[in-house]
């Protein structure tokens, strides 16, 4: 099992350190190297906690969505 910072983690997801903090924050499985301060967190543990965690929500249905739309462009005077 390999093992990243949260930098490089942070590249490898394009997720800002900060965000990955706030999840070990939320139980984000993550370990330290002995006698010292890096935090790091397996790729394999942290895409599994994500798909448990940190599901986007689903887009409805795109007729909501053109109902939406449609509504504010008739609000700015738009067609």
């Amino acid at each position: 099992m390999k093992f990243l910072t949260l930098k490089k983690l942070s590249e490898e997801k394009g997720i800002p350190v900060s965000t990955l903090r706030e999840f070990i924050k939320a139980d984000l499985p993550c370990y330290t190297n002995p006698g010292g301060r890096k935090i790091r967190v397996s790729p394999e543990e942290f895409d599994d906690w994500y798909r448990k965690n940190c599901r986007a929500t689903p887009v409805r249905d795109t007729v909501d969505i053109d109902r939406i739309i449609q509504g504010a462009l008739k609000a700015v005077g738009c067609r």
